[in-house]
C-alpha cells in the first residue's frame, strides 16, 4: 500500500531533520565567551546601517522582555540579548549546538535568564508567550513548510508580539546565477536555498505589517577580503572603517536608489495580525 500524501510530508520532515542535524552537529562550535568587543557593539548597536547590527537595533530596550530564539546555534544572540537584560528561550535542533550554547550562558553568568531546549522547531511547545520572536538564517530552512510555520509561531506572541528575522534572500535569477560564478562562498544544507520573491510574498501575506530592509551587495562581495577572518570586532580600525563604507554604500544603493534586487541579505520585522 503506497504512503498518503501526509505520511510521506511526516517522513520527508523526518528525514530533513536528520539531514540537518547531521549538518550542525558536525560544526566545530565556539565554547568560549563572547568578546568584550562583540558585547559591546550588540548593546548599543551605532551602526544600524550594517545588516548584523539593524535587526538588534530595531528591537530597542529588550530589558524584561520575553524572547524565542528559533535556531538559536551556539547560543551568540541569545546570551547578548540576555546580556541586555531580557528573558530569552533558544530552540535548536542540534544537541550539540544547544551543549555549547548552555556553556556559554554559564560562563557569563546568565544561565537564570537565558534557557535553551534541543528539538525541531516544528515540535517546539513553549511554556509562555513571547514579546519578541527572532530568527537568523532560519526561515529559509523550512520554505516546504513556511506558510504553516509562520502561522503557528504567532500563536507563541503576545499581543503586539515583534518578530524579528534576518535571513538570505534572491531576488534577482539572472544575479543568482551571476553570484553562484563569483568567488564568494555558497555552503548550507541540502535542503537550504536564499528566500525568493514567492517567499518574500508568504511572509508579506502571512503578517499584519512587514518591514523588509535589503542589505548587502558591497559587503558580501568585498567584506570577506577586508576582514580579519571575516570578523569586524577583531580587524583593525581602518578595516573596520572599510566595512562600514561598503555598508553605507549598499544603504545608498539598496535603500535610497530602491536597487532591492541586488541584495543578498534581509533583515525582516513584522507584526502579527
Amino acid at each position: 500500500m503506497s504512503n498518503t500524501p501526509k505520511q510521506m510530508a511526516s517522513t520527508s520532515r523526518t528525514e530533513r531533520w536528520a539531514r540537518e542535524t547531521d549538518y550542525f552537529d558536525a560544526v566545530a562550535y565556539d565554547q568560549t565567551p563572547l568578546d568584550p568587543l562583540t558585547i559591546e557593539r550588540y548593546r548599543h548597536c551605532r551602526r544600524p546601517w550594517l545588516s548584523a547590527e539593524h535587526p538588534f537595533w530595531a528591537m530597542g530596550d529588550v530589558a524584561g522582555k520575553n524572547i524565542l530564539d528559533i535556531g538559536c546555534g551556539d547560543g551568540t544572540r541569545s546570551i547578548l540579548l540576555g546580556l541586555r537584560g531580557a528573558r530569552v528561550t533558544g530552540v535548536d535542533l542540534s544537541p550539540r549546538a544547544v551543549e555549547a550554547a548552555n556553556h556559554r550562558a554559564r560562563l557569563h553568568g546568565v544561565e537564570d535568564r537565558v534557557q535553551f531546549i534541543c528539538c525541531p522547531l516544528e515540535e517546539f511547545t513553549p511554556q509562555q508567550n513571547f514579546d519578541v520572536i527572532v530568527g537568523w538564517n532560519i526561515l529559509h530552512h523550512l520554505i516546504p513548510e513556511l506558510t504553516g510555520f509562520l502561522a503557528t509561531i504567532q500563536y507563541f506572541g503576545n499581543p503586539g508580539c515583534l518578530y524579528v528575522f534576518y535571513e538570505p534572500v534572491s531576488l534577482s535569477p539572472a544575479l543568482r546565477r551571476v553570484r553562484l560564478s563569483l568567488p564568494v562562498p555558497v555552503a548550507g544544507t541540502p535542503d537550504e536555498r536564499p528566500l525568493e520573491p514567492a517567499e518574500i510574498e508568504i511572509i508579506r501575506q502571512s503578517f499584519s505589517r512587514v518591514d523588509m530592509v535589503y542589505f548587502s551587495f558591497f559587503v558580501r562581495l568585498f567584506s570577506r577580503f577586508i576582514l580579519r577572518n571575516g570578523s569586524y570586532e577583531t580587524s583593525t580600525r581602518f578595516r573596520r572603517f572599510a566595512h562600514e563604507c561598503l555598508g553605507k554604500m549598499d544603504h545608498f544603493l539598496i535603500r535610497t536608489l530602491g536597487w532591492a534586487k541586488l541584495a543578498s541579505t534581509a533583515a525582516i520585522l513584522c507584526r502579527a495580525r
